[in-house]
């Protein structure tokens, strides 16, 4: 079984109003932002999404965990057998996906260790306080965060932000990790080593999906390199022996 989008099409669903003659009237803003997407993805591969701004990188991440809030998802896409755009199905899948999205901030009133813990309250995982504890620490060393836990996200550099978004989807201890521009904003050195994480999860068996614009990454071992351009998915390199 694969992550596969078969006929995927997103366009904007968002009303707005506007006053014709003094009434008050609301138009359906429908942008296509996709459209006709297909797209396989085996369990266990890299995959590094690239594409100019405004190409749907982002969107068509979010659409495989249902986050299509104001966005009409035509078409057929399914998470390794199970229907993502069936809301029934959404709580499930999102259990075993770590996303880190650039805009799932960490939350400014809570510690290091209380951001990790949170996704586990939200998502209803159902472990003891001990679990949780031991959880988030052995994910804490494994990220070389131990140090961190009490400490604000204000006071944290943003190579150690990227860290924490990295534990806190750790510690569902998905299949999936949906990644979107892991190294914005960062230099040379800590990108690498963000890179590095990922690298290893994915020698885990994880399957990981990246939208980035790293260049370095284009030309790196075992990823399939894939452009999105004119709502078109070009493959420009396959290194992945997976």
């Amino acid at each position: 079984m694969t992550i596969h989008f078969k006929d995927i099409s997103v366009q904007t669903a968002k009303k707005y109003k506007h006053y014709d003659f003094g009434r008050k009237m609301y138009v359906m803003d429908n942008k296509s932002i996709l459209k006709g997407i297909n797209l396989e993805i085996k369990r266990g591969e890299f995959v590094v999404i690239t594409g100019d701004n405004g190409a749907g990188k982002s969107t068509l991440l979010k659409a495989i965990i249902h986050d299509t809030d104001g966005l009409d998802v035509q078409g057929t896409l399914s998470y390794f057998g199970t229907d993502t755009l069936n809301k029934r199905n959404v709580q499930k899948i999102r259990q075993s996906i770590g996303n880190v999205f650039q805009e799932y901030a960490l939350i400014d009133s809570k510690t290091v260790k209380e951001n990790i813990i949170y996704p586990l309250e939200v998502l209803g995982k159902k472990k003891s306080i001990d679990e949780r504890e031991n959880l988030v620490y052995s994910v804490c060393d494994y990220l070389g965060l131990l140090n961190k836990l009490d400490e604000y996200p204000h006071q944290l550099s943003g190579g150690q932000v990227q860290r924490v978004m990295i534990a806190r989807s750790m510690v569902l201890e998905p299949d999936t990790y949906l990644v979107d521009e892991p190294t914005s904003n960062l230099d040379k050195s800590i990108s690498r080593n963000i890179m590095k994480i990922y690298e290893d999860l994915n020698h885990q068996g994880k399957t990981i999906i990246m939208v980035t614009h790293h260049k370095e990454l284009l030309t790196n071992e075992n990823k399939r390199v894939i452009r999105l351009e004119d709502s078109k998915t070009e493959e420009v390199l396959n290194t992945s022996t997976k």
